[in-house]
């Protein structure tokens, strides 16, 4: 699986997008081949962007999420 790639390579954070579910899924504090932590965020909700350790802006989950995905969770 490609997160446990990301882990071992160090990156820093991992993004799932699951329109299923209509959330995206945040990883973070990647150690020993594994993240330490993961979030979920729902439409309404916005997500942090850090770069080097600086919050540089954040990102809209409704942004992320498609039409068709926002539509299907209010059903």
């Amino acid at each position: 699986m490609k997160k446990r790639v990301y882990a071992h390579a160090g990156i820093r954070e991992y993004w799932v997008v699951d329109l299923g579910a209509c959330v995206v899924e945040v990883y973070s504090e990647p150690r020993d081949g594994t993240y330490r932590a993961m979030w979920e965020f729902r439409s309404g909700e916005s997500i942090s962007v850090t770069l080097d350790g600086v919050t540089v802006g954040a990102v809209a989950v409704a942004a992320i999420l498609t039409p068709a995905a926002l539509v299907q969770s209010t059903r």
